[in-house]
C-alpha cells in the first residue's frame, strides 16, 4: 500500500527488537510476566527467524484503502510492519494466505473496517477496533490483543486469539454454525474464505441481527 509507505521507513526487522520488546514490558505491565510472554514469545520467534528481513517503522497514522499482509501483495519486500503508534485502516485488513504473512505490531490502538487473518502474528498492544468483523481462519498464525476487541463479530476458526481487555460483539467459532445464514453452512465446516468472500459482496452472514452485546 503506498499510501503507508509514504508515512515511514523500512528498516532492518532485528534492529527494532529491542524497542519492540520494551514496548510490550512498558505497555502491558499490568500484566503477570508469564502474560507478557504471550505477546514477546512469537516476536522473538520471528525475529530469529526473519530478523534480516526488511520492517516497515511507521508512527500514528491514519490511511485509506485495503491493506494486505500478504507475501504476494504491495508489501512483499518486507517481512513486518512496525507502527509505534495507533493505526486507523479506513478499509479492510487482509492476509488471504493461511499458512503465512507479513506480520503486523501495534504499539496503540488498531482502527479497521473489517480484518481477515491467516497465517501472519498480528500483536495489538491497546485496543482492536473493528466497524463490522474480525475472521480469523485456521491454525498457522495467532492475534494477541492488549487491550479491548471491539467489533460485530469475532469469528474464530481453529485460530489462536488472546485479547486481555473485554470483548464487545459476537463470539463466534465452528461451534456456531446456527448463527450463520444456510449459505455458509451447506459444507461439513464454516469457511472462513467463504465468510470473507460474502462480507466482500456485501450479502448478509447471519440469520439475524446481534442484540446489544450478545456473544454466542
Amino acid at each position: 500500500m503506498d499510501a503507508l509507505r509514504q508515512h515511514g521507513e523500512l528498516v532492518r526487522f532485528k534492529a527494532l527488537r529491542e524497542r519492540l520488546l520494551a514496548s510490550i514490558e512498558q505497555r502491558l505491565a499490568q500484566l503477570e510476566p508469564s502474560w507478557r510472554l504471550e505477546f514477546s514469545s512469537y516476536l522473538c520467534g520471528l525475529l530469529d527467524h526473519r530478523g534480516d528481513g526488511q520492517a516497515l517503522l511507521l508512527p500514528s497514522c491514519a490511511v485509506t484503502g485495503e491493506l494486505s499482509l500478504d507475501f504476494n501483495g504491495p508489501l512483499a519486500d518486507v517481512v513486518a510492519v512496525c507502527v509505534f503508534g495507533d493505526l486507523q485502516l479506513h478499509g479492510p485488513l487482509i492476509n488471504a494466505d493461511l499458512n503465512d504473512g507479513i506480520a503486523l505490531f501495534v504499539e496503540g490502538s488498531l482502527s479497521v473496517d473489517a480484518l481477515f487473518k491467516g497465517g501472519s502474528i498480528i500483536t495489538v498492544l491497546g485496543d482492536l477496533q473493528a466497524r463490522d468483523i474480525v475472521l480469523c481462519d485456521y491454525n498457522d498464525g495467532l492475534m494477541r490483543v492488549g487491550g479491548a476487541l471491539s467489533a460485530e463479530a469475532l469469528i474464530r476458526l481453529d485460530h489462536d486469539v488472546w485479547v486481555v481487555g473485554e470483548t464487545s460483539g459476537r463470539q463466534l467459532d465452528y461451534e456456531s454454525a446456527e448463527t450463520f445464514v444456510p449459505e455458509l453452512t451447506a459444507g461439513k465446516y464454516l469457511n472462513g474464505e467463504r465468510i470473507w468472500q460474502r462480507y466482500r459482496e456485501g450479502l448478509p452472514l447471519f440469520r439475524s441481527p446481534a442484540r446489544p452485546h450478545e456473544t454466542d
